[in-house]
């Protein structure tokens, strides 16, 4: 099972998660979130000082989820 798929796996009817990154002016730290159907679905657990790091972050996560996928430790 792939996390995903298109249409006919995870995402419904072609609706997509939308990734968003938010610039906190009082912290000056950067956080990420991931919104479907208007929810959020997931977020970052800390701050970032840099936009580039919240990046880079979310697509290590997204590596980890390829690896748990590749070695059936999704359950």
């Amino acid at each position: 099972m792939s996390l995903f798929k298109g249409s006919s796996g995870l995402f419904a009817h072609n609706i997509h998660p939308k990734f968003e990154i938010l610039h906190n002016s009082e912290t000056k730290e950067y956080r990420w979130h991931i919104v479907y159907y208007g929810k959020i679905v997931a977020a970052s657990s800390e701050g970032y000082k840099n936009k580039q790091d919240v990046i880079d972050n979310v697509k290590a996560i997204g590596k980890h989820i390829v690896y748990l996928e590749a070695n059936d430790l999704i359950k």
